[in-house]
């Protein structure tokens, strides 16, 4: 949550669940997915593809790499919009380029893709969304269980040099 009075300097766009589900199903090179919820959370409802960085840790020096690529766009997924949105607005102010946030948070992700449910608000394409995100729902969880049962490596933690003469 931003605090009160606070105008962002700069334009955070927000993706939609099912943009974002389209693109990790189509393995877009240019798309870095990265997570910021709890490590239960993430064991507990897993998205394919992603880099867990403690939201904590959002700001810290062994996670600059996974934000500097310029043309790759990072999309921040958290337990609710605010939280990812203010972690991206963070990152943006301090010079990253291409952030966004996944609207709505991971909730509404699992809401509107990994839920089965009749697409509202969608007009005439509701079929064609319903039939969508069936798909994506059956690639997502193969996806997961694949990268779970391949493992997870461990981005290595830089260190601080001390001392001196």
């Amino acid at each position: 949550m931003t605090a009160p009075g606070y105008v962002p300097h700069h334009v955070v766009k927000p993706m939609t669940p099912d943009e974002l589900a389209f693109r990790i199903l189509d393995r877009d090179p240019r798309l870095r997915v990265v997570d910021l919820r709890g490590e239960a959370a993430r064991k507990a409802r897993p998205l394919p593809g992603t880099i867990a960085v403690p939201a904590s840790e959002v700001l810290g020096k062994e996670w600059r790499s996974s934000f500097s690529p310029r043309m790759v766009k990072k999309i921040l997924v958290a337990e609710t919009e605010a939280e990812a949105k203010t972690a991206a607005y963070l990152l943006v102010e301090t010079g990253f380029e291409n952030v966004a946030f996944l609207e709505g948070g991971y909730p509404a992700f699992e809401r509107t893709v990994l839920s089965p449910s009749v697409p509202e608000d969608e007009g005439r394409f509701a079929p064609v969304v319903e039939r969508f995100r069936a798909q994506a729902r059956l690639g997502l969880v193969e996806m997961v269980r694949i990268e779970s049962a391949a493992g997870t490596k461990v981005p290595k933690k830089v260190k601080k040099v001390q001392g001196g003469c």
